[in-house]
This record gives C-alpha cells, structure tokens and sequence, in this order.
C-alpha cells in the first residue's frame, strides 16, 4: 500500500503480489520524515483538521531532556496515527557525535506487511535533530 505522497513522486505503477522490503523500509522511512519536517498550524486554527506535524526538534532539543523526550513521545503518537506500516513504535534518545547537539532520536518498530509470509521485519530508524533522518538499519 503506498499513500498519496509516495504516488505522486513515484510514476511506478503498483506493485502486485509483495512488495520489496527495501521499498517498504524506504517507503516508512519517507513518511517519518515528512512527520518530523511538517510544522503544525497554530492551535485552534480551523484549517488544522489533522493536528498533523512535528515542532522543530532543534528548538526543542535546545531545551533539554525533557523537552526531547516529550517531543518522542508526540513522534510515536503521530507515527502510530499516520504511519500504519509500522507497529511496535519504540522511540529512545540516543548519544550524538556532536557536543552541540547531544541527542538524537532512534525510531525502532516492526514493518508490517501482510503479504509477505516470512513475517514482520525489524527497522530502525535514528533521526539527528539538526539533519534529519541519519540512518537506517533494518535488523
């Protein structure tokens, strides 16, 4: 199943039967990042019929923590409301390489995929507050 983003900037037609792991993977990992770079509207704004967005982890991240950590737990939320390909959102801070930027957010789950019989398959995902999505490692 590929959502309306991925259909407009993908002319391939739909697959049949199941889909590549490596595309799936590619495909969840695209959608937690248009998650993290979409901005929310203002509260009580009546144009906001999703409640869809992240803040800016950089300006979050620069109040510490706590402020990370409850910025993880609005990304699980959100990945688990409009992300169904991935179940078991587990979301933990881990170090960074940079003293600037302490922290940065792995996104672990299990892909779902109800075509293929080998069963769930593992991914992680670690997101760099300043960067982006910096790697992914399906386990």
């Amino acid at each position: 199943m590929r959502f309306l983003f991925e259909r407009l900037t993908n002319h391939a037609p739909l697959e049949h039967g199941a889909p590549d792991r490596g595309a799936l993977a590619n495909a969840v990992t695209s959608q937690i990042q248009r998650i993290v770079a979409t901005r929310p509207r203002a509260p009580g704004d009546p144009n906001d019929l999703l409640a869809f967005g992240m803040l800016n982890a950089v300006d979050v991240s620069g109040n510490g923590t706590v402020a990370l950590q409850r910025y993880a737990a609005r990304l699980t939320q959100m990945i688990e409301r409009f992300e169904p390909r991935l179940a078991n959102v587990e979301i933990t801070l881990v170090p960074g390489r940079n003293p600037l930027m302490p922290a940065r957010l792995r996104v672990a789950g299990l892909l779902r995929n109800s075509l293929d019989a080998g069963g769930p398959q593992s991914l992680s995902v670690v997101l760099d507050t300043a960067a982006g999505v910096e790697s992914v490692e399906p386990l």
